[in-house]
């Protein structure tokens, strides 16, 4: 499984980040990579009734934008919103490509169809 999700950690931060199961010799699941993880955080506007979301780096500090995760940290995994996923790819994608080059061709032609 490799996809960009929505994940709840114990510690109760929201994170969207690629996910992929990592699996050992034998096929088993033993853990999590989340690759250019970022929290989400909801900052209301100055527009009464509305917020914004905020991504910010999970680990600023760290030189590495790759993480194992084990299973017992996490909550839930989801999908997210299209809005929260085309502002996570269009963040990410120039300096940290989530996408491979067919993938992105492929995410760009369906943003395409859905603004048409």
């Amino acid at each position: 499984m490799t996809s960009i999700n929505i994940v709840h950690l114990v510690s109760g931060e929201q994170v969207i980040a690629k996910v992929t199961e990592l699996r050992d010799r034998d096929g088993e699941s033993f853990c999590f990579l989340f690759q250019m993880p970022m929290v989400l955080t909801l900052v209301p506007s100055d527009t009464e009734g509305e917020t914004q979301i905020n991504y910010f780096p999970w680990s600023p500090f760290s030189g590495t934008r790759e993480f194992r995760i084990g299973f017992e940290k996490i909550i839930s995994v989801g999908d997210p919103l299209p809005n929260v996923l085309s502002s996570y790819i269009d963040i990410n994608q120039p300096i940290y490509p989530l996408l491979t080059p067919e993938e992105f061709e492929k995410y760009k032609k369906s943003q395409g169809a859905t603004t048409k």
